[in-house]
């Protein structure tokens, strides 16, 4: 007999859209609370966007409990494409990683969401606990658990485990049993997490999250218009990293893989092939999904860094922003192209029309003769897109001599990323890759 049970239908974009997508500077941040002893406390005030999405939510999770686990992941995809802060997608991708039994990809999740609390907690200066017991905190245990789970299960601990022990809560089928059945496991031992003690209150799993410093992904890109010395100052930037010891991976975008190359040379030098703006867009796409599948995710599930002359940053700037496609459109169709991946670290080198002209001495490429115009719709898009992302997002004056505008990255990634040995103390060889397209 045919099968007339209902089953799961994938949902429109459209329908989504019924609701207003909220800009790309709605973000996670913290609110004080008083607790009933009179202490203060915090709790988690999750964007707007993810508030509104509630129930495109719930119908992934019941698309997950009905096996849909692939229209799952891309509704997931979409709904972060519109807002990058909603933690409950982070942790249901992460979930789904796990059931596809990828502990390297389901990590990157959970540590994205971990991140993101601990840039709220940091802008906030909070200085009381963050306690379970409040409705908005629940997600960040969660995602704690499960960083914590995923951490131990690819030995990336301090300690370097192969299996979680036997009383860590954070095994990946009870996990995601409570997850399904839209139940929420008491974790007690998760109630409070206070200012320096992130890591350490977290019994049973703290050996791994007290190195997620050591094991989060280090991807950072260059971006700015043709003139600022991206190329000239990744290649500085990747010696520098390398003196420190470990295997760092630079790449461009588009390019470095077989099909980059070749979607390169169409959309920059054959300019007598007529281009729509979507079709360029979706050209640039193409190439950057090849190269995260490629080069970038495998070099960064081995713990390389990465470093990257542009990233989707650039497609929105140049087409949202400076040629009329929109960036939110642009945003959205970049997170199912990369599946996500976002660098941890922008480096936007800012340079006035007048100097980036006068260091380009070689033929104008098709973005490049586009004209002044279109530069300067560039420079605004870059400076919106630093606004709504400053954490992320950070700019660095080019016009300087390039050994200041260096001290300056470096400074930056210091900052950014004070896992970093100190160099007198850097005494390992340092790893050399370069991305090469595959013949």
């Amino acid at each position: 007999m045919p099968d007339n049970s209902p089953q799961p239908q994938k949902k429109s974009r459209g329908r989504s859209g019924a609701k207003k997508a909220s800009p790309r500077g709605d973000r996670l941040s913290l609110a004080r609370r008083e607790h009933a002893s009179g202490e203060p406390v915090w709790e988690l005030v999750h964007p707007r966007c993810s508030r509104q999405r509630k129930e495109d939510l719930e119908e992934v999770e019941a698309m997950m409990a009905a096996g849909e686990m692939e229209i799952a992941r891309d509704e997931l995809v979409w709904l972060l494409s519109e807002c990058p802060d909603f933690l409950d997608a982070h942790v249901q991708l992460g979930l789904i990683a796990l059931d596809d039994g990828d502990p390297k990809l389901a990590r990157g999740h959970f540590g994205r969401a971990y991140e993101l609390v601990l840039r709220a907690v940091e802008a906030a200066g909070m200085t009381g606990p963050l306690p379970y017991a409040l409705e908005g905190n629940r997600v960040f245990f969660e995602a704690a658990k499960g960083l914590a789970h995923t951490l131990v299960a690819t030995g990336r601990g301090p300690d370097g485990p192969r299996s979680a022990p036997p009383h860590d809560p954070a095994r990946p089928r009870r996990y995601t049993r409570y997850s399904r059945r839209g139940r929420r496991p008491p974790h007690r031992f998760l109630r409070q997490l206070t200012p320096g003690r992130r890591a350490a209150r977290l019994a049973g799993c703290s050996t791994a999250l007290q190195g997620f410093t050591l094991c989060r992904l280090r991807f950072i890109t260059l971006e700015g218009i043709d003139g600022s010395g991206k190329s000239s100052q990744l290649e500085r930037l990747a010696d520098w990293l390398r003196t420190l010891g470990p295997e760092v991976v630079t790449c461009r975008d588009p390019g470095s893989t077989a099909a980059g190359d070749a979607v390169r040379s169409i959309l920059l030098h054959r300019q007598e092939i007529p281009l729509d703006a979507t079709a360029e867009m979706l050209l640039y796409m193409a190439a950057r999904a090849q190269l995260v599948a490629e080069v970038i995710r495998p070099a960064l599930a081995r713990g390389a860094w990465v470093v990257s002359d542009r990233f989707l940053l650039s497609n929105v700037v140049y087409q949202g922003h400076a040629g009329g496609l929109g960036p939110s459109q642009v945003w959205s169709v970049g997170q199912t192209a990369t599946g996500g991946l976002q660098p941890d670290l922008v480096l936007w080198l800012d340079i006035d029309l007048a100097t980036a002209a006068a260091r380009m001495h070689r033929d104008l490429d098709r973005l490049e003769s586009r004209g002044d115009d279109f530069r300067e719709r560039l420079r605004a898009g870059y400076t919106a897109e630093a606004a709504a992302d400053p954490s992320r997002v950070r700019r660095v004056d080019a016009t300087a001599a390039a050994d200041a505008v260096a001290g300056r990255l470096q400074a930056i990634i210091r900052e950014a990323f004070p896992e970093l040995p100190a160099e007198a103390a850097a005494s390992t060889t340092p790893a050399t890759t370069t991305a090469q397209p595959q013949e």
